[in-house]
């Protein structure tokens, strides 16, 4: 099996964050590697944490990957203010319209680095995207599933011992469950098909698709937000979002033991419950209660966090396994409360009560819900093919994690391969 590693972002604490990544993710998956990096060092970017390895040039990458390492680009920093000239109109047209965005940078890379794995013309099974400052603390693997198909073609095991494991199909991304909006940006692992769509986010988030925007209430949400960018990105292309404990955090937190990586309390609820450790693998296709508690098995607890507007984390309601959708609630998300907390005591205090606190999603006006309904994509590849929409409502299914979810009908996981190269650096 043929496994790809993007490396695309800021590197950051970079010999501890690859002191991890190395054995890891890396030597684990047994996979080769791309990169994409910038010139931009401490300070460049304001309110960005931390200062990043400006000089992480291509032959830094050769050096460092060794035999592993596949193509990469090192880009200036000035250059990725205005990148129009590199990328397709509907990209430049979105940065364009929020030139002050400082997550275009980022993303644009992330594109890039989609597109050097398009251009090396290898047939990769499983790709990986990650944030390079990221330390992960155990091993990942991934398997074909004997006689798998459709929801548990792949499986991926995390860790050596008693493990979270989780199975996974063609159009589904497994990613840390430690979410921002149902969202989260640092890391996903998937196949090739469904990490071309997610590397391709700058493809379809911008003014044309009214930033993945259901109503013009929650616009300038949809347009400064990655993570509720993603999330919309997954529910309209139909990709199924897997949100699993994969033992990672920011290597700028200092945590080098499983026991302090930041997770959600439903995860730490369901640990504490006194659930057997073991490796039984569920498949996404598996009831959702019932794939929530075998994917969640281990013996290791972390720690909830606080995030900017009350917790992080909301995807974890009952019955939802962890993979309710963002926009399924409409403006308000009451699906219960809990209170943080990092130990075991506390959570064993959650136990049963796997549920995450309230998102309010606050807005200058009310919803009126007047865009048209979100059908399904007649085709990914074709440009801007995602038109401004909403969910449909109103009905018993309107809650659940799959409520509506749109087909689509061709183009799913086909690179749009822009044609113009940087120069080299």
């Amino acid at each position: 099996m043929k496994t790809a590693v993007c490396f695309a972002g800021a590197f950051r604490n970079w010999r501890e964050s690859w002191r991890h990544l190395q054995p890891n993710v890396v030597e684990s998956l047994d996979a080769d590697v791309f990169a994409v990096s910038d010139d931009a060092g401490r300070g460049a970017i304001p309110g960005v944490h931390g200062g990043a390895d400006a000089a992480f040039t291509v032959a830094r990458m050769r050096e460092t990957f060794g035999a592993r390492f596949r193509a990469g680009e090192h880009w200036a920093h000035a250059r990725l203010q205005n990148f129009s000239a590199w990328a397709w109109p509907e990209i430049g047209a979105a940065q364009a319209a929020r030139p002050a965005h400082k997550a275009f940078p980022y993303l644009f890379k992330v594109w890039r680095c989609g597109q050097l794995v398009a251009r090396s013309g290898v047939a990769y099974d499983i790709v990986v995207r990650l944030r390079p400052d990221l330390s992960p603390l155990v091993p990942l693997r991934v398997a074909r599933v004997a006689g798998g198909g459709g929801d548990a073609a792949f499986e991926l095991r995390v860790g050596d011992g008693p493990s979270s494991c989780v199975r996974f199909g063609d159009r589904a991304v497994v990613v840390h469950a430690l979410t921002n909006y149902c969202g989260n940006d640092w890391f996903a692992l998937g196949s090739r098909a469904a990490m071309t769509v997610t590397m391709d986010l700058l493809r379809f988030w911008g003014p044309h698709s009214a930033w993945l925007s259901p109503d013009p209430a929650f616009d300038e949400l949809a347009a400064t937000s990655v993570e509720v960018a993603h999330n919309q990105l997954w529910w309209r292309t139909g990709t199924r979002v897997l949100r699993r404990s994969l033992l990672l955090d920011l290597t700028r937190q200092r945590c080098a033991r499983p026991e302090c990586v930041r997770v959600p309390a439903w995860i730490l609820a369901a640990r504490a419950s006194g659930a057997p450790a073991g490796g039984a693998c569920a498949a996404a296709a598996a009831p959702e209660a019932a794939a929530a508690a075998a994917a969640t098995r281990s013996p290791l607890l972390g720690g909830a966090m606080r995030a900017k507007l009350g917790l992080a984390n909301d995807c974890g309601a009952p019955g939802g396994g962890g993979d309710l959708d963002y926009f399924s609630f409409g403006p308000a998300m009451a699906v219960g409360t809990a209170a943080p907390g990092g130990s075991p005591a506390t959570a064993a205090r959650l136990a049963g009560k796997a549920i995450e606190p309230p998102r309010v999603v606050r807005t200058a006006s009310p919803p009126r819900w007047e865009r048209p309904d979100c059908g399904d994509v007649a085709d990914l590849s074709a440009h801007a093919p995602l038109p401004p929409c909403k969910k449909r409502t109103g009905d018993a299914d309107a809650r659940t994690p799959r409520a509506h979810a749109p087909r689509v009908r061709a183009g799913y996981g086909v690179p749009l391969v822009f044609g113009r190269e940087p120069e080299p650096r």
